[in-house]
Formats: structure tokens, sequence, C-alpha cells
């Protein structure tokens, strides 16, 4: 008689974990974060729309580690305090998740998804068989706790959350959090809903649309990602009041004619119908503002 496998108790946690994460997505009617308009209370709330985050996990401490403070100014100089970029405040305090964007062997489970407030989209908690880690990944549209990830497995390969090169995707595929150069880090295609579509590929060069419907020359050995990114409703939110702006770091802005003509050269009582010019009195409308002497990036006619 064999004995049997030893399992590694680390196991026997996340199969508990995923069965209490799923029984939390089964007492909701649905399984994805949907777009909810509030009911008008208050004038705060009269064209307030929100995410509701019911199916994401709260007040999570499994990946502590992985979650950290950083040093940021804030539109401020690091050593003077001055103002270098107008518009923007402190707001509240929020932490920093760093993301794993993998490249290389990797398969894993979902854990649970969780809202990132230095993002729009929202990320998901994946426990690596492969290499015994936990880490954070951006979430894609559908996903849910127990789905499976990973990259450069070839009997997974059109599953929807994995990552491979363009060379293994078909023609026409939608995929996002897509790299440049073999990058570990992805480069287009991270913000929350959007995603790229390959239109052709080929032994030496692939041409992705991007989300701004341009099309660019990427290598084949690019990785990419299959599917769309998660929180698809972002575009539709109404923040409903200033407030929840000032909240999330964004101070108001103020026109340049309405100002005076020592603080911008719009001031006064007219602009005198001069072109529209920065505070700093350069041209920015109706004008190229790329540095490249070489257009590498074309739109589709």
């Amino acid at each position: 008689m064999g004995s049997s496998p030893i399992i590694h108790p680390i196991f026997y946690y996340i199969k508990f974990h995923i069965m209490k994460q799923k029984i939390k997505s089964l007492k909701n009617t649905f399984l994805s974060p949907v777009l909810k308009v509030s009911k008008p209370n208050t004038p705060g709330t009269r064209h307030y729309k929100y995410i509701s985050t019911n199916v994401l996990s709260k007040n999570n401490k499994l990946l502590k580690p992985l979650i950290f403070k950083i040093k940021r100014s804030y539109g401020r100089s690091s050593t003077t305090g001055h103002i270098t970029t107008r518009g923007r405040s402190r707001g509240c305090k929020n932490l920093y998740r760093k993301l794993f964007f993998f490249n290389k062997s990797f398969l894993g489970i979902v854990l649970f998804s969780l809202y990132d407030p230095n993002r729009t989209a929202f990320i998901s908690a994946v426990f690596d068989f492969l290499h015994y880690k936990f880490v954070f990944i951006p979430m894609i549209h559908n996903q849910c706790t127990g789905s499976i990830v990973g990259c450069k497995e070839p009997n997974y390969r059109y599953f929807k959350g994995f990552r491979y090169q363009l060379l293994h995707h078909l023609n026409g595929s939608i995929m996002s959090l897509l790299g440049q150069n073999t990058q570990p880090a992805a480069k287009y295609a991270r913000a929350a809903g959007t995603y790229c579509q390959l239109l052709f590929k080929s032994q030496l060069t692939c041409k992705v649309r991007l989300p701004s419907s341009q099309i660019i020359n990427v290598s084949p050995l690019c990785f990419a990602t299959l599917g769309t990114v998660s929180n698809i409703y972002q575009r539709f939110i109404s923040v409903g009041k200033a407030g929840r702006n000032r909240l999330r770091g964004f101070r108001p802005k103020v026109r340049g004619i309405a100002m005076n003509p020592v603080d911008h050269p719009h001031g006064g009582r007219s602009n005198g119908g001069c072109c529209w010019v920065t505070p700093w009195g350069k041209p920015f409308r109706f004008r190229k503002t790329s540095r490249s002497s070489i257009q590498k990036i074309y739109k589709l006619l």
C-alpha cells in the first residue's frame, strides 16, 4: 500500500477562504460590482452614481506585507513646499499595493478581489501554486473567487485571465495589460474597462489597436492578458459634489478668463481674442504636443 501524499497546510486555509468568499457571492444577486444610483435624500446624493462593492473583500489582512506606505509630495516640492502641480492636494490617506505582472511560468487561483485606491480598476489576490507565494494582480472582468489564472500554460491557453505572448494570441482577440518589448510591467490598457485588440500578427511584428483607437506595432514576444480590465462601469460614475473630489486629492479648477491679468494671460475683462495659452504663455490648442520626430503611432482611417 502506497502512502498518501502530504498536503501543505496552506492549501486547507486557501480552500476554506475560497468557500467563504463563494458563499458571500451567492448571498448577493450578482457576481461582479455594478453601477448604482443613490436615492436623493440630500443635495450631495441627488446626482451621485457609484459602484457597488458588496462582493469585494474588505479589511482583509492576509496580504499585509504587500501593502505599504510610499512617500509622496502631492503637487508640492519635497524641499521647498511650493506648488509644482496645480489642482492637486493631499486627500485621504491610503496605502500602496504592489502589483505583479507575471511574464514567467505562473499558475494560481484567485482568493478574493478588493478595492485599490491608487487605480480605477480592482485588484485580485492570487496564490501561486508554483512558487508558493501570494501576489496582487489587476482584476479581469467577470473573474470571481476560485478562478484560475496563469502564464505559459498551453492547456489553459484561451481561458480568460491567462497571460501569454502575442504570438500565441488569435487574430481579433480582446486583451489587456499589454507590455512592450518583453518588459515585465504592463504599459497599455491598464485602466478600468479598457482593452486592446490584436489585428494582425507575424513572425516580426504585430498590429494592436489601443483603447484610444490608435494602432501600434509591437513585438510578437510581448505579453498580454486575455480579457478586459475590471470595473467596466467606471466611466459612468458621477461624484455628485465637489467634496468627494477633495477627498480624492483634486482641488478646484478656475478658468483663466475668470482670473486677474497678473495670474493668467487670459485674465481681465476679456482675453483680447488671442489664442488659448497656458498660464505660462505657451500655446496648447490646435498644435502638436509630441516631441518625437518619428510618428510611431498612427490612427486607422
